[in-house]
């Protein structure tokens, strides 16, 4: 089998891009580009992690029949990000205009494509309370005093959720070079909706769609992705205006980027990138 290196998105909720190493019965996981979760598959036909591998640890514990030619394929490596390779998306659809609203998981093939037990999109991993909505300021201060706060984190999946209740729907696209998408399976999907094509602008381009009737909703959607633009800034098919934007959003909190930097395809201000990433580092050594 020929090598195959490509990238995913780790989805629901977004935790940035996933770098795949592929010979077939072994493979590769990165988040970062230099350091690899092994995966091999057993006598079931199951993958179960058996190391880690690095250029200076190459932990293949030898018992993956594969692992030789894994080590091979990481050691000759292209250079990271490796192209996109999740066309097929799942999104939870807007009740009134049944358009894709917020995006809930991807995959690579066809084959397989499922639905989650639970519809409702969730904004970050469970007890992930470190969000912080510029938005959402006045809100807060304008709360009785002694009372708590809605986590910023839950104030948004309670709007984006709102907006596809109180029966959610989601269906399945596959998205094509332009950007289009060809509805494909769903739950709960209105009839004649199965076939439909979307052009691209129909698609919200990051996470959630930022079109929203009111002022506030739209800004906490642009408050969260400007909050995950670190990671964000890995998709390869952002807009030159949507890249500038996150780009802006990342500096503004470098200690986010330097673990996402080596898998951004593309940086428009390399000059201010360069001058967050020595902020993150200065950041780092006055914790130590």
């Amino acid at each position: 089998m020929t090598d195959r290196y490509y990238s995913l998105r780790r989805l629901s909720p977004f935790q940035g891009m996933l770098q795949v190493v592929d010979v077939g019965d072994a493979m590769a996981y990165s988040s970062d580009g230099r350091r690899w979760q092994v995966r091999c598959r057993n006598h079931f036909g199951h993958f179960r992690t058996i190391g880690v591998w690095s250029e200076s640890v190459r932990d293949l514990l030898d018992r993956c029949r594969d692992a030789a030619e894994l080590d091979a394929a990481l050691r000759t490596r292209p250079s990271v990000p490796f192209p996109q390779a999740d066309p097929f998306e799942l999104w939870l659809l807007d009740k009134e205009s049944a358009q894709p609203l917020a995006l809930l998981s991807s995959r690579q093939r066809a084959a397989g494509l499922g639905f989650p037990n639970d519809l409702g999109w969730r904004a970050f991993p469970v007890a992930d309370n470190r969000f912080v909505a510029p938005s959402l300021a006045a809100t807060d201060a304008a709360r009785p005093e002694g009372s708590h706060p809605l986590p910023h984190g839950n104030a948004l999946e309670r709007q984006v959720n709102g907006a596809a209740r109180p029966i959610a729907a989601a269906q399945w696209f596959q998205r094509h070079l332009d950007g289009s998408g060809t509805g494909l399976q769903g739950v709960r999907l209105p009839d004649g909706l199965v076939g439909r094509r979307l052009a691209a602008s129909e698609f919200p381009e990051l996470l959630v769609t930022e079109e929203w009737e009111g002022l506030a909703e739209q800004c906490l959607v642009q408050d969260y992705h400007e909050w995950h633009a670190a990671g964000l800034l890995g998709l390869q098919h952002l807009s030159p205006s949507t890249r500038r934007r996150l780009e802006s959003a990342a500096c503004r909190q470098p200690e986010m980027l330097p673990a996402a930097y080596p898998l951004i395809p593309v940086i428009l201000n390399a000059e201010a990138m360069q001058v967050a990433l020595v902020a993150a580092r200065l950041l780092d050594a006055s914790v130590v």
